[in-house]
């Protein structure tokens, strides 16, 4: 199971990470921006979400599993 949990959190870091570097063009960011004056701050919790998820599985990926849990 953890040879597959690896690239998958590293294609789910890839993608979060995307979302939150597009999130300050999209109109849900300028409408907060214009009634709020401050930015949204879901973008940054995507984009620190998605380092997060990538620098796991890198090392998932990285790193194989030790002897016993091979089958699991």
């Amino acid at each position: 199971m953890r040879k597959y949990l690896g690239p998958s959190l590293i294609v789910l870091g890839i993608l979060l990470a995307t979302l939150g570097l597009d999130g300050p063009d999209s109109p849900h960011s300028r409408v907060t921006l214009l009634f709020s004056g401050r930015p949204f701050d879901g973008d940054t919790w995507l984009l620190l979400g998605g380092i997060v998820c990538v620098i796991a599985g890198l090392s998932m990926a990285a790193y194989p599993p030790p002897r016993g849990e091979e089958l699991a």
